[in-house]
């Protein structure tokens, strides 16, 4: 029995490899194909460092193909040839013949688990981060053979596409610079023209922050001319002599999705939904929020208590006094009524000079900060807005309104809101244990912050968003599961048609078995859509249609082993 089991098994694994080569010979050109053409221009380089990463998605796909394929050639071939005719006559049970195929399956479902949870994530990030770190790269070969570098956001309907003269990348200091010359470029929004106009010469320095390790462009432009078409009736030019675009981190070229992620990650992220990647910019968004309502919440409380507030910087005084402060309620900003400001600065010549404000109402607004920056105030004042100015003794100056020049925000009244965890800013233990089926359920369940109705309409939206994404994840893991465990099902079918179709129709039974695992994928992607619903009970279901067909199947194997392979 030994023996005839260590043959089939030699003539499986020969079978097998043979249909995972070509099969990936195949798969892999045509999945790189579609990753070259779609980040355009790549470098022989980035080419080749694609291929290689691509290897595990394909595998992940042709290994399981090419297990099915040689269950049902080699055990169709073992029955065409009577050998499971000569084994019954000697007293064999065929069935232990079958513990070849069990084999197979069981190191292709294993196989397969360990890609997609482990190895597929890690070759997706390689490739995104290859594209991401070559693009000045893709730029230069584009501009270079085609005359254009085109942008586009599918997500905001954006379009920027530019058109050079001339074009050169140079490394200068350890990083890529490319260098434009004789350009014009265009915006669409929506399939419309925003913007259009002409430069003269560009620089982009493509460096590395510092502070992630992600890629960032720096960018600086001269004699611009720019014709903003907005407004189709009020088109405005603009001429700037130059014009520097400052430092962004490059967009991400793959964006978060579960079936990127490991396990370990899927399941951190399960455990505590607020790390969701998508989920963080939201947080930080509330966060800044927050940081600004118990702002203003903190600087009427100074007025109705301590009187004069004093915000200095390195540039500047404010002492500001006011007769009554309060919040609208509408826009959780602060007004302040019968306002008096004290400004004094120093000018060059190291002479104080002061400025005295009288306005009839004033506000308040707090610009958040945005990268590398400190938080500002700026001052608005409204109706009957006189000073007076130490350099002109004696004369008031009257306006009907005046913003007056920003200042750096107090850190003593910004403070407040690093007492907030991530947790009791979205209402996580309100809403712990309690099943939430809509956004009306879920909109009663979370108690207010009090701050206003923008970070409310945040919440809601993040909240929402990371119980989608929580059970997409959930959804996630069963699908992988349940692709894997296919694997032992499909794999065993094969082989019992192999043997059934024994007339050498060794490809009816591959097609026959292929159908199967072809329904489980459509149910599993059924499944899984549908578990990313919040409400539990379609949620529950969604589960459950992802395993409904890898049951259904394992009841046909075990139909099929026990009463017609037996015939």
């Amino acid at each position: 029995m030994r023996t005839l089991q260590l043959y089939v098994t030699r003539e499986l694994l020969k079978t097998f490899a043979l249909a995972a080569v070509g099969l990936t010979l195949v798969l892999s050109l045509c999945g790189a194909m579609s990753t070259i053409l779609r980040v355009e221009v790549p470098t022989a380089v980035t080419v080749l460092h694609i291929l290689w990463l691509i290897q595990p998605m394909v595998l992940a796909v042709t290994l399981p193909v090419s297990a099915l394929f040689a269950c049902a050639i080699v055990y169709g071939r073992l029955a065409a040839d009577n050998e499971f005719d000569a084994c019954r006559a000697s007293g064999v049970n065929i069935h232990r013949l079958l513990a070849p195929a069990l084999g197979l399956s069981v190191f292709t479902a294993l196989f397969a688990f360990a890609f997609s949870s482990y190895v597929i994530p890690k070759a997706a990030a390689g490739i995104a981060s290859r594209i991401q770190y070559d693009i000045s790269k893709f730029a230069f070969q584009a501009l270079k053979t085609r005359g254009y570098f085109k942008r586009e956001d599918k997500k905001k309907n954006e379009v920027q596409v530019l058109h050079a003269g001339r074009v050169d990348l140079v490394q200068e200091g350890g990083h890529d610079v490319l260098l434009i010359h004789d350009a014009a470029f265009i915006e669409l929004k929506r399939d419309e023209l925003v913007r259009c106009g002409t430069v003269r010469q560009g620089r982009a320095d493509f460096r590395t922050a510092p502070e992630s390790g992600e890629p960032m462009v720096e960018a600086f432009l001269t004699d611009v001319r720019l014709v903003d078409l907005q407004d189709i009736q009020q088109a405005r030019l603009y001429q700037e002599k130059t014009r520097p675009f400052g430092s962004r981190e490059l967009p991400k070229v793959l964006f978060y999705d579960p079936k990127w992620s490991s396990l370990g990650e899927l399941l951190r992220y399960k455990n505590d939904p607020t790390q969701l990647p998508p989920l963080r910019p939201q947080i930080a968004d509330i966060r800044r929020e927050a940081r600004e309502s118990l702002f203003y919440q903190r600087l009427c409380s100074h007025f109705a208590t301590d009187g004069p507030l004093i915000i200095e910087d390195e540039s500047q005084r404010y002492e500001i006094g006011a007769g009554s402060a309060r919040i609208i309620e509408d826009t959780y900003t602060p007004e302040l009524k019968d306002v008096s400001v004290k400004c004094t600065w120093t000018e060059e010549s190291r002479r104080k000079r002061t400025r005295v404000y009288q306005a009839d109402s004033a506000t308040i607004r707090l610009q958040r900060n945005i990268a590398n920056t400190r938080d500002v105030v700026l001052i608005g004042l409204q109706g009957g807005v006189t000073f007076t100015d130490s350099a002109q003794p004696g004369k008031t100056f009257p306006h009907a309104a005046l913003d007056l020049q920003s200042v750096a925000a107090p850190a003593s009244l910004l403070e407040d809101d690093r007492g907030y965890s991530d947790a009791r800013l979205l209402g996580l233990d309100e809403i712990a244990g309690r099943k939430i089926r809509s956004r009306e359920q879920l909109q009663t369940a979370v108690k207010p912050l009090g701050l206003g109705p923008q970070i409310e309409k945040l919440r809601l939206k993040a909240l929402l968003d990371m119980l989608r994404q929580r059970h997409e994840i959930i959804g996630s893991l069963h699908s992988r599961l349940s692709l894997c465990a296919s694997a032992l099902v499909t794999i065993i079918l094969a082989a019992a048609l192999g043997i059934i179709f024994r007339n050498g129709q060794f490809l009816t039974a591959f097609a026959i078995s292929f159908l199967p695992a072809l329904a489980i994928v459509a149910m599993n992607m059924l499944g899984r859509r549908q578990a990313e619903s919040i409400d539990p009970y379609l949620h529950a279901l969604g589960v459950g249609i992802i395993w409904a067909g890898i049951l259904l199947l394992a009841l046909a194997d075990v139909v099929i082993l026990r009463r017609y392979l037996r015939r």
